[in-house]
Formats: structure tokens, sequence, C-alpha cells
């Protein structure tokens, strides 16, 4: 009789933490691998980040209502979404451009409503720039102050996207939309090309290198132990 009751016991203490996993990963927080080096130099191919399902809205599990909203991306967040002309992409991007905002490029440089957006020449930590995937000429590096925060942004001397982008007229942001773009300005699949997303799009936001493993010629290789739990600017 005691043993049936503690096969009993043990059983439900399985199938509550396997619940709570499932909860977890579908409500809370979820990893999510980075496939591609469209935002280096802040997230490389190969990191694993902390994406928070919670950061906007509760969601219904597979479903993608939401039970209840309780904010909005702001400018510099960098959120996991499906791209919605391919609900079958995952893409992770950084938010640049709110709804009502008329958003443009000249050179290098971001412009937000009329307003250039501050930028300066930066170092990048050599660990980090081996990782930067090939490039067409040299790699510049600048501090971009977008809002009230700072990040690093890539851009390629021998490309010429941006530049070919920033000879269109400045686009303004529907309402309800949100406007995103990869650090690596050159090279990067984003709103340029395919257009805004929503809030529905939205998966979550990411915060966090959980860790990072991968294989990049001429850099280190295995466990890249100095991005470990590094946040993102």
């Amino acid at each position: 009789m005691f043993q049936v009751l503690a096969e009993i016991f043990r059983t439900r203490n399985l199938i509550v933490l396997l619940l709570g996993i499932f909860l977890f990963r579908s409500c809370i927080a979820v990893p999510y691998t980075v496939p591609s080096g469209s935002m280096e130099p802040t997230i490389f191919s190969g990191d694993r980040v902390l994406t928070l399902m919670f950061a906007y809205d509760i969601k219904i599990p597979f479903s993608g209502g939401t039970i209840w909203q309780h904010g909005t991306p702001k400018l510099g967040d960098v959120v996991v979404f499906k791209r919605p002309d391919k609900p079958s992409q995952t893409y992770i991007k950084r938010v640049v451009a709110l709804g009502g905002q008329k958003i443009s490029m000249a050179g290098k440089t971001l412009i937000i409503d009329d307003q250039p957006l501050t930028n300066e020449p930066v170092k990048l930590a050599d660990a980090d720039r081996l990782l930067i995937d090939e490039l067409d000429g040299e790699p510049s590096v600048l501090r971009e102050s977008l809002g009230e925060r700072d990040h690093l942004v890539l851009y390629d001397d021998g490309s010429s996207f941006s530049d070919l982008w920033s000879q269109k007229e400045g686009f303004v942001v529907p309402s309800g939309s949100y406007f995103v773009m990869g650090d690596n300005r050159d090279h990067s699949n984003d709103s340029r090309s395919w257009g805004v997303i929503g809030l529905q799009d939205i998966i979550g936001k990411a915060v966090l290198v959980v860790w990072s493993y991968g294989s990049v010629p001429g850099a280190p290789t295995g466990m890249r132990w100095w991005r470990v739990l590094r946040p993102f600017d």
C-alpha cells in the first residue's frame, strides 16, 4: 500500500514538474538560438538568448490570443518575433521607430522625426571582433543613442545597402506598428525590406545572452565564456 502511494506521489511530482516546465517555456521565458549575424555586434551567431514572453502581454499558449496587455515595446528594445508575411520564420531585431514616427537614413546615420541620432566610433573588444562574420569591407562600429539607450551598431564599408535605403524618402510608421532593424545595418533583412511588425507578431523581449557556443574560421571555438549572461545594451 505504501509503495503504491509513494509511486503515485512520485508520478504526481513528475507531472507537476513537467507542467511547470511547459508553462515556463510557453508563457514566461524561452531560449532562442541566433542563427545569423544580423544583430552583430550586439548578438552573434551561436548566442542563445533569454526571451521574456510576458514583457508586454500575456498570451494564450499556442493560440496567439492575448489575455492581458500591460506594456508596449520601447525604442531600443530587442525583440523576437514572427515575420508578418512569413509567420513560420522567427527573427530577432531592435525596435528603432514607433508608430507615428518618421524614419530615414543618411549614410551611417539613422534619422527619427527629422532628428539625426548621435553616433560615435568605438573600438570593439578583440574577442568579439573575431566573431564578426566576413564582410565586404572594413567594419565600422558606432555607439548609437536611441531614445534613452545607447547601443552598438555595425556598418560594412564595402556594402551599399544602407546607402541605397537612405536615398528613399522618410517613412512614417503606422500607428500601433514597430519598425525594426538589425544592428548589423548593412547585412540585415528587416523592416527596410518587408515592412513593420505589430504587437501580435512579437514573441517576447530578448534581454541577455544565456550562453554562447559556435565555430567561426579564425575565431575562438567552443564555449564563449566571456559572453555568458551578458545583458544587451
